[in-house]
């Protein structure tokens, strides 16, 4: 039974092993990759460059996606809970997913169409999300059965998920068409996108426990 139980935890240590090894080459590749791209395009030709630096940090942010999951459910990962639970699974390719459809949508996107504006709006929809999944965490209060309490541990990873999301979203910049404002904005949507992941996550984890 030990031994079993010992064994069990060596599998999950290796499968976190290999989620967080397989992201970080992968971003690395992609930065590689990209980076060779944008010194193909002339230093004048603004809009272009402008493209692919967003689509080389989506890139990365959807590359790294798995490494920031596993590093907050480090806990979740060891214990099996993880590999045990679909809906986990489920909470963490959507969030790949979205970054999947922005990076298809940069990439059929003429350059020119690119505008670093859009701040406001990404500060919007994060507090617009984080609102909507608040409230289905206090509907969640009345799913979970009478005298079952609730996971302290899934309240720490909802707050983490905010406090990473605020800390991206609340600041404000001077949006320029700089690259340097661009590079900016780019990597504030795909933290917040993390936070917005990693909020879900916390939801999904009581849910999980609470069925």
């Amino acid at each position: 039974m030990k031994h079993n139980i010992f064994s069990l935890k060596q599998d999950d240590k290796l499968m976190e092993t290999l989620v967080t090894c397989a992201s970080i080459s992968g971003t690395v590749y992609v930065i590689a990759a990209l980076y060779k791209e944008l010194q193909r395009i002339p230093i004048t030709d603004t809009p272009s460059r402008v493209k692919t630096v967003n689509l080389m940090i989506c890139g990365c942010g959807a590359l790294l996606w798995p490494t920031v999951f596993v590093l907050v459910l480090n806990s979740e990962f060891r214990q099996g809970i993880v590999a045990r639970s679909r809906l986990l699974w489920l909470a963490s390719s959507w969030v790949m997913g979205l970054f999947v459809l922005d990076a298809f949508l940069l990439s059929s996107s003429p350059a020119a169409n690119f505008s670093s504006n859009k701040s406001t709006e990404i500060r919007s929809t994060f507090l617009s999300v984080v609102s909507t999944v608040f409230a289905f965490g206090v509907l969640l209060t009345n799913i979970i059965p009478k005298g079952q309490r609730r996971s302290s541990r899934s309240a720490i990873i909802c707050v983490t998920g905010l406090l990473i999301g605020l800390a991206f979203a609340i600041p404000v910049f001077d949006a320029t068409e700089s690259l340097s404002s661009h590079i900016i904005l780019a990597t504030t949507k795909s933290v917040i996108s993390w936070a917005i992941g990693v909020f879900v996550s916390g939801i999904v984890l009581e849910l999980s426990q609470a069925t």
